[in-house]
């Protein structure tokens, strides 16, 4: 669910598939802070692809707010 109100502001919203969740896993060493894998480590394997998708949007939409993309490390 998502719900939006700004005014005079662009707002948007990114969806990801749980499909993706596996995938996501994959680059998780290159892409997760040294803390976030520890985090990911500690989870048992059913929970870990999900875990991975909502920590790969949550960075997406950080880096999407600040504006810089990729260059953000």
């Amino acid at each position: 669910m998502v719900c939006l109100i700004a005014e005079g502001v662009e707002v948007g919203v990114d969806v990801e598939s749980l499909g993706r969740a596996g995938s996501i896993a994959e680059v998780g060493p290159r892409m997760f802070s040294p803390r976030e894998l520890a985090q990911l480590e500690g989870l048992h394997d059913d929970q870990r692809p999900g875990r991975c998708l909502r920590l790969w949007t949550l960075k997406e939409a950080y880096i999407k707010a600040r504006g810089m993309g990729l260059a953000l490390p």
